[in-house]
């Protein structure tokens, strides 16, 4: 096989040729590591072991040597001082020490090279005659015995060992090696000092190396025992040779080594440069296919022929080719349908553009396509078309419990109606002589949005059932990104609770109507719409109650305008419209006519009537504004004096309006001003008992003391505090100055009233902290709670009954009492009287006109009211007492107080008392 450099052309190869050298390298480099590693471990321990016997004889010769001067010792001991030369090589000095002479008696040598040997004296006195070995320091080793009775005084023949001749000299140590003596108890060197390191090796028996400075060396050491000869402790003979001379004879292996991995890795490559040309050849061959499939040439083919796994491959690069030319018609098909699906404009474009391409990518006969609604599930349409080519036929079909579960069920069914009941809306299919209808429920997020019904005269395709699958799935995806894009888009544009365009496409659209307006110079009118006493219906009967009753405005406002004309839910009870074609007086008139009718017939919400009207403000561009901005500014100023003329009409912009709007929003900034400023105060209307005439409590009132216009008129602010909100802060600022007062004492002797009446709004009492408000203003003041009386009008108790109810018994449950103002004016029933959970009824002053005259209907109506809530345990206050024979007729009929400027004006707290006394 010859070998060519072609061989590595591909990445595949490359990396196929790397991986195979380093599987061949990877376990030789191991083998090696370890027969390098094997063989230094060997080498060393044998080298450790020679040094060790070394080391032993190096001792043993040690122990002669020192066996010599001992006999020399008890020579010159038993010859009286005689020494021979051999002596003095032996020991570098000897003298005799007793315990008399302070400084010992030389022999021979330097008397200082005895220093320190008296403590081995002592020792060699108590053995008995045996040589004794003491070391004194590096160098220093003495050798002593006792003379005995032959010598007067315990004298003691000591010699310091010559240990160039004891220890041996380098010449006659084996080549290499040096021999390092050391006490074994202390490590004390005799012949090596500063070689600490040495003999902390041998403490440790598995250290057999250590490193010095500049040289790493092989360390073996032997114990030799001197406690039985000449008591003493043993030393330790430790053998060293260089490291790299212990370890000489490894040296050739080390240098074959690499040698021998370099032919080793040769070879690999030899033999995978072989395996891989046999390998590279098919792939090259294999990828030349596959990249023509991805151009689309699917009629190439891969020709191998290795008798092996390739060969297969080929084959099946061959196979998947054939079937990938077979399906890629269908493939374009559905990318086309894919394209006009996601450019469909609507679901009946959309449904069109699936039906027409069902045939060509499924192959069936024919097609039916059922839609569920999204609103109303047992509510299908069915689209059916009857061949390639064929009109579009649609059926409305109103589905059955089980229908709908049979046409729901988890992905295929394949009906045959020749094993099967043909349900009915498979008829138009059936009839075109289908022996097959396949069932596609077509789902998103377990949501079914439709079924897709495929029919067939033969066998379908070996590849339908995927594809039919795909397209199920594509009909799922597309419904319901049609319908939730409808939803987003009405959700966006769309007011949820009366289906009018909200402000954005209302301005969006008013946008358009003023460019065309402009460019045509024609005109359009601004409307703006409120619902007249809309509040009340919120507060008698709840806001469910009024959402119905906005609705049904809604419909009547969109029922009074011309199908080009556009009307939207500004906010809360608030419409707008747009008059597209208001060229004339008469194009405007109409209209507003018409919606003033309409909105003021009564409501019928549930069981019960209500007459709410409405009052209007136009503006026309562009005599009343060139922006929509400015149109419905002036069409709302224009609204209020539609309002303040008595409401149910429709007012012209007219630019002194504009002053208005002004008045109104600086009222706003200084009422805000007020607040922080604390600009407002408190001003007490005293309730007196008819029966005595005494004060029998007082209603505090909220008073403005405008700082350039003086004392500013409640009727004037009060409707302002609660359209902007601050009336819950001014509210329980009330609340707090009314119980200081009360805890302080109205005059200088400190008179109060035993209860104070404060007013509660209706945003005031429905705000989730009132009660946590009160109980923090009781606490702070120290008032009682029985001294304070909540007062809150009757279409806010009747508004939301339970809920009034359950904040009722909290604060009744404090010790508080509570009374209902403006009683009668309202839509209560005596059942709902009977469940107000009140102590005290305030009937309005309204009713108090003319009760004066005798046997008049006013005060057989007050008459009456007095007993009835007199007879539910419910005391009684007549508002509006103007003159005496009022105040007469309410003490006759059994009042408990009464309210009015007959008694008094409200007054300053110090002033409460001076009233005018009735009949005085």
């Amino acid at each position: 096989m010859r070998l060519t450099i072609a061989a590595f052309h591909g990445n595949f190869a490359r990396r196929l040729f790397l991986r195979f050298i380093v599987a061949a390298a990877l376990p030789v480099l191991v083998i090696a590591l370890l027969a390098y590693l094997n063989t230094t471990q060997v080498v060393i321990g044998e080298a450790h072991d020679r040094l060790h016997r070394s080391s032993r004889n190096e001792g043993m010769a040690i122990l002669d040597r020192l066996e010599l001067a001992a006999a020399l010792l008890k020579y010159v001991d038993q010859t009286g001082g005689r020494y021979s030369k051999s002596s003095a090589h032996v020991f570098a000095a000897l003298g005799m020490v007793s315990s008399t002479m302070p400084r010992p008696h030389m022999l021979w040598g330097d008397p200082a090279a005895l220093s320190g040997a008296q403590a081995l004296a002592a020792r060699a006195r108590r053995s008995a005659g045996d040589p004794v070995i003491g070391v004194a320091g590096p160098g220093a080793v003495f050798m002593a015995i006792f003379a005995g009775p032959r010598r007067p005084h315990s004298q003691v023949l000591i010699g310091r060992l010559n240990l160039g001749e004891i220890l041996g000299a380098p010449s006659t140590w084996p080549g290499g090696t040096r021999f390092c003596v050391f006490t074994a108890a202390n490590g004390r060197a005799l012949n090596c000092p500063n070689n600490h390191r040495v003999f902390e090796a041998t403490r440790h028996g598995h250290k057999s190396r250590v490193l010095v400075p500049g040289k790493r060396l092989l360390v073996a050491h032997w114990d030799l025992f001197l406690d039985s000869n000449f008591h003493a402790p043993m030393w330790r003979i430790v053998g060293l040779q260089p490291f790299d001379y212990a370890s000489r004879s490894a040296r050739v292996f080390y240098w074959l080594l690499p040698l021998v991995l370099l032919l080793s890795l040769l070879f690999a490559g030899l033999v995978g440069l072989m395996q891989i040309r046999r390998i590279s050849q098919p792939l090259r061959k294999l990828r030349a296919g596959v990249q023509a499939i991805a151009r689309g040439e699917f009629d190439s083919r891969v020709r191998i022929q290795s008798r092996d796994e390739f060969e297969e491959l080929g084959e099946s690069v061959n196979g998947m080719a054939r079937r990938l030319g077979a399906q890629f018609h269908t493939l374009e098909a559905l990318a086309a349908l894919d394209r006009r699906v996601l450019a469909a404009a609507n679901v009946a474009e959309l449904i069109e553009q699936i039906l027409t391409q069902i045939p060509r990518v499924v192959g069936s006969d024919s097609a039916a396509l059922i839609v569920i609604d999204p609103d109303l599930p047992r509510i299908a349409d069915c689209y059916c078309v009857k061949g390639c080519g064929a009109s579009i036929e649609n059926e409305r079909l109103s589905l059955s419990e089980d229908e709908l579960i049979a046409l729901g069920r988890e992905w295929t069914e394949h009906v045959r109606p020749d094993e099967i009941a043909v349900p009915a809306y498979l008829g138009p299919l059936m009839g075109l002589g289908a022996i097959r209808v396949d069932c596609l429920p077509a789902r998103e997020e377990g949501r079914l949005w439709a079924v897709l019904l495929l029919a067939y005269r033969g066998e379908p395709w070996s590849s339908t059932d995927d594809q039919s699958h795909a397209l199920a799935d594509r009909i799922a995806v597309a419904l319901a990104a049609t319908y939730r894009s409808r939803q987003l888009y009405r959700q966006a544009h769309f007011d949820a609770l009366t289906g009018l365009p909200n402000r954005k496409l209302y301005m969006d659209r008013a946008e358009t109507l003023l460019v065309q307006a402009r460019r045509r110079a024609q005109r359009f009118a601004v409307l703006f719409i409120d619902l007249d006493q809309f509040k009340n219906v919120n507060d008698a009967e709840g806001h469910t109650a009024g959402d119905q009753l906005l609705k049904h405005a809604a419909t009547r406002i969109t029922g009074a305008l011309h199908e080009a004309d556009i009307a939207a839910r500004w906010g809360g009870d608030e419409f707008v419209v747009l008059l597209s074609d208001s060229q004339q007086m008469a194009d405007i008139d109409g209209p507003c006519e018409r919606l003033i009718e309409g909105l003021g017939e009564n409501f019928v919400i549930g069981s019960i009537e209500y007459h709410v009207g409405a009052s209007i403000g136009i503006a026309v561009y562009p005599d009343d504004g060139e922006t929509i901005e400015a149109l419905l500014a002036n069409a709302d100023a224009a609204m209020y004096e539609a309002k303040a003329a008595g409401r149910g009409c429709y007012v012209f912009f007219e630019p002194r309006m504009n002053e208005a709007v002004r008045r109104r929003v600086q009222l706003e900034t200084e009422l805000r001003q007020a607040v922080a400023r604390q600009e407002f105060f408190l001003e007490y209307q005293p309730l007196i008992r008819p029966a005595d005439g005494e004060v029998g409590g007082a209603e505090a009132l909220l008073r403005w003391c405008h700082p350039t216009r003086g004392i500013v008129p409640p009727g004037e602010f009060i409707a302002a505090l609660e359209q902007t909100g601050l009336i819950v802060e001014v509210g329980a600022w009330v609340l707090a100055e009314a119980c200081r007062q009360v805890a302080s004492g109205f005059t200088q002797d400190g008179r109060a009233p035993d209860q104070v009446m404060v007013n509660v709004s209706p945003r005031q009492f429905w705000a989730s902290d009132f009660v946590a408000t009160v109980d923090r203003v009781l606490a702070d003041s120290g008032v009682d709670a029985s001294r304070l009386e909540i007062e809150i009008t009757e279409n806010l108790l009747l508004s939301d009954l339970d809920a009034a109810c359950d904040v009722a018994e909290q604060l009744r449950a404090r010790g508080l009492q509570l009374a209902m103002d403006d009683f009668g004016t309202g839509y209560s029933s005596l059942s709902y009287l009977r469940r107000l959970p009140v102590d005290t009824v305030k009937i309005d002053q309204a009713f108090a006109t003319g009760i004066e005259i005798t046997d008049s209907e006013a005060s057989t109506v007050v008459r009456a009211m007095i007993e009835m809530l007199h007879a539910l345990n419910r005391r009684v206050v007549v508002e509006g007492i103007e003159n005496e024979q009022q105040f007469a007729f309410v003490r006759a009929a059994g009042c408990d107080l009464a309210q009015g400027f007959y008694m008094s004006r409200p007054v300053a707290p110090e002033a409460l008392y001076d009233f005018q006394r009735p009949g005085a």
